[in-house]
């Protein structure tokens, strides 16, 4: 997909802060889309000049995720970008970590059936392990080493079903090191 396809329309950015984000919202920018722009921390410094543009701060682990749900609603383009990178190895922490991934997820697949709705979720080659065999493919089998692989390959499964079964447009979208 180029961002030509999303020229005017309605998107939502989960995680718009991060490396990915902010350069999405650079390229969404330039197609001329209506933006709404969602992290967990306070925006301290907004593109003023990008009307179409809508700044959100949101925790979408809350309990109450008819905010989310609406916003889901709302767009046509949703890409989900946000997650908690800390790697949890507290064994009494693991499973509330666990849940803040696969719970917002969830909710919003569910809310996206029989809809025109798109979703890419962000994942990471680091599901594979230290070592997969290259070149990686789809049938390159898992290999989670942290509770953030897990979660990660969790999330990749949960779109898989909900393509597959119940006919979301939704896709995970694996980066390498992106970071490097």
């Amino acid at each position: 997909m180029t961002t030509n396809c999303l020229r005017g329309k309605k998107v939502l950015v989960l995680g718009a802060s991060g490396q990915v984000g902010r350069e999405l919202l650079k390229q969404l920018e330039i197609q001329d889309c209506e933006v709404t722009a969602i992290r967990l921390s306070k925006w301290t410094k907004k593109n003023d000049s990008t009307s179409n543009f809508n700044y959100l701060s949101l925790d979408i682990n809350t309990q109450d995720s008819s905010k989310l749900k609406n916003l889901i609603n709302d767009h046509q383009y949703i890409f989900h970008l946000a997650g908690d990178t800390e790697v949890q190895s507290i064994k009494d922490k693991e499973r509330d970590y666990f849940l803040s991934w696969i719970i917002p997820l969830q909710s919003m697949l569910d809310s996206m059936v029989k809809s025109e709705k798109v979703l890419v979720f962000a994942s990471s080659c680091s599901v594979y392990g230290n070592y997969p065999k290259l070149p990686v493919d789809e049938n390159t089998i898992e290999n989670p080493l942290t509770s953030y692989d897990l979660a990660k390959v969790v999330c990749d499964n949960f779109i898989r079903y909900y393509r597959d079964k119940h006919g979301v447009n939704c896709s995970s979208l694996r980066f390498s090191n992106i970071y490097g």
